[in-house]
């Protein structure tokens, strides 16, 4: 009877043991998918958005050309952060290499604080507006905020709350893609320009944030209150 009940378990462990092994396999699959789609879109907004500003002309700054010097600025901090940002959530790289690790971390806040410095003064000589100044404004207090709160919880070893706040960081950082993919659609055509580059400028950091924040709070939202520790079941 004994034997029959090991034989009867055994199918029902490995069984067991595929899925979790085929679940792992697609969430793997998963996750490179989204890098790679991210990747892709950084290097288009790069070529189609970015790289024309490098050719020194009236005719690639148009209206910006009052302050093409912050622009540039702007630019070259933005690029850093959003091509370093990628190494950051690799944990191959983050347990092989910690000092590639954490020096690559340190040039991305260095791209976040020259990014966000510029932003903030575009944000008052903004050219769309002053509504469309403060989105600007607004989301470049949050990158850098972000940023701080990331660095102040590394240096006192909370290293999940430091994963969440960069994760939180990277994604204002990729808003700036996310604006020019959302001017190229035909999202607010009913609107004035301004009221629809405005309208973007809040959508391309809020929406992402908002879903990035339900991705980050999974385990505490639709886990089982059994699984949650009694510090975090207390309201």
């Amino acid at each position: 009877m004994n034997t029959n009940t090991k034989t009867q378990t055994l199918p029902k462990f490995a069984g067991g043991k595929n899925v979790a092994h085929r679940t792992r396999q697609i969430l793997t699959t998963v996750r490179v998918l989204f890098w790679l789609t991210a990747i892709g879109l950084a290097v288009y907004f790069f070529t189609n958005a970015v790289a024309r500003y490098f050719v020194f002309s009236a005719e690639s700054y148009g209206s910006r050309g009052a302050y093409r010097v912050w622009l540039l600025w702007h630019i070259g901090g933005g690029t850093v952060a959003l091509s370093l940002g990628f190494f950051q959530f690799s944990t191959a790289l983050r347990e092989r290499y910690p000092q590639f690790h954490r020096w690559t971390g340190r040039f991305y806040l260095l791209g976040v604080a020259i990014g966000a410095a510029t932003a903030f003064y575009m944000s008052v000589h903004s050219v769309n507006g002053q509504t469309f100044g403060i989105a600007l404004f607004t989301l470049a207090s949050f990158w850098v905020v972000s940023a701080m709160l990331a660095v102040y919880a590394v240096l006192n070893g909370k290293y999940e709350a430091h994963r969440q706040w960069m994760t939180r960081n990277y994604v204002l950082t990729f808003a700036f893609v996310i604006f020019r993919l959302l001017a190229m659609t035909p999202l607010f055509t009913n609107l004035s320009q301004l009221e629809r580059v405005t309208a973007i400028g809040w959508l391309c950091w809020t929406v992402p944030l908002f879903i990035t924040e339900i991705w980050l709070q999974r385990k505490q939202i639709f886990a089982p209150a059994e699984e949650l520790s009694l510090t975090q079941r207390k309201l």
